[in-house]
């Protein structure tokens, strides 16, 4: 493989590059030779045999995510090392299979945050702050409107943490969200607690280009017997 790779280098050349230049050259190299080659496993279980496990608080969140039958596409796909996403819009979540969303929980990704891969490479995560639905309203017997999260300040309030109820500012609880890259959809659990994108966009698609080693990689099994059911 590095005779393939040192081949690749000569035919691209990286004579008088700029250092990202040739980085960006090297990447070129060796995903045309994996391509070429048909060494997509080979490479998958060099990253897993790299791979690193993950601290207790990661290790939990994918475990329940792993666990969460009603979600069987979930399997595990390898990331890329070191691979980052900055969040292109304020994201909403709700909390999976709540059947009264304006007072259940609430979760807020600002703009801009950055998503990261977790040293196992299976996962990806990203500060995420929490909220209550029933904080968010000045008396406890009500919803909160969450046709609010889609319009006016209300949603950029929530994430720059000075929304207000009866002219006291309501505290978030600061958490981390954890994705699975191979999802159709953004699912995510946070705290222990199942959650789905609610905006109207979803970066699922985009984010899985950005982060998964190989296109479309979803070998592998985290549900319970082992089997993919995608």
């Amino acid at each position: 493989m590095k005779n393939l790779l040192s081949e690749n280098m000569l035919r691209f050349g990286t004579k008088n590059l700029s250092e990202a230049a040739q980085r960006e050259v090297l990447l070129k190299s060796i995903m045309e030779t994996i391509n070429e080659h048909g060494l997509h496993s080979s490479v998958r279980r060099y990253l897993m045999e790299q791979a690193k496990e993950d601290p207790a608080w990661l290790k939990t969140a994918k475990d329940k995510l792993m666990q969460e039958n009603s979600y069987p596409f979930l399997a595990i796909g390898i990331l890329k090392p070191g691979v980052t996403y900055s969040t292109p819009t304020n994201m909403v979540f709700f909390k999976v299979g709540d059947s009264s969303k304006g007072s259940g929980l609430i979760g807020v990704i600002a703009k801009g945050a950055t998503w990261k891969g977790s040293t196992s490479l299976t996962v990806a995560y990203c500060p995420m702050t929490l909220y209550y639905g029933f904080d968010l309203v000045s008396s406890s017997d009500q919803n909160f409107d969450i046709n609010k999260l889609q319009e006016g300040n209300t949603l950029q309030e929530l994430v720059n943490g000075t929304y207000k109820v009866n002219g006291k500012v309501v505290k978030g609880t600061a958490s981390n969200a954890v994705w699975y890259p191979t999802t159709r959809t953004l699912i995510c659990t946070v705290g222990g607690e199942l959650m789905i994108m609610s905006t109207a966009t979803d970066y699922s698609d985009e984010m899985r280009t950005s982060f998964l080693a190989i296109k479309n990689d979803r070998s592998g099994a985290p549900g319970p017997g082992g089997q993919y059911k995608g």
